[in-house]
């Protein structure tokens, strides 16, 4: 339903308290799209990009916060641990690189809180590169180790970071 100036759009206008719930202002004369909810603005569009307040997020949780995922034992990762930091408080803990599971571009740090070495392993069909000398293999991270792998290709991998040999 628009308004009567013609550039709010209602989205819901009935929300119990007799204010408007959403709505949308377009203004021509500048180029935007303005979302409000309860009257606060909440998304801007404009030519120079988007503008959010509030916090954005997606299912792992807010964009500008790493989730943390918690471990003590042996496990292989996952496609829901990329953008994920592995916090290992372990013994002698191995988390294996499957094949077929990431893309390119997935990122997962891990980092050691134990005070004894963890297995970074190189699963089947997988080559793990580590950046420091090119060699491929599994990697052990040390105590208090941190590392962050991403697949670069089809089950190609890098490795790098603390404690890492």
């Amino acid at each position: 339903k628009n308004s009567t100036d013609d550039k709010d759009v209602i989205i819901e206008s009935d929300n119990g308290s007799g204010g408007l719930a959403a709505y949308i202002n377009c203004d021509g004369s500048h180029g935007s799209v303005r979302l409000y909810h309860y009257g606060n603005q909440k998304l801007e569009t404009t030519s120079d990009g988007v503008t959010v307040t509030g916090t954005v997020s997606d299912t792992l949780g807010p964009l500008r916060r790493l989730k943390v995922d918690q471990s003590s034992s042996t496990f292989t990762l996952t496609a829901a641990y990329a953008g994920q930091l592995i916090r290992n408080s372990g013994s002698g803990v191995t988390i294996t690189i499957p094949e077929d599971v990431f893309t390119a571009g997935d990122m997962i740090s891990i980092w050691n809180a134990h005070t004894g070495d963890m297995t970074v392993a190189q699963g089947n069909n997988t080559t793990v590169y580590n950046t420091a000398d090119g060699n491929t293999g599994n990697r052990t991270v040390g105590a208090r180790g941190l590392v962050t792998i991403v697949c670069t290709a089809s089950n190609e991998f890098i490795i790098s970071g603390t404690q890492l040999s």
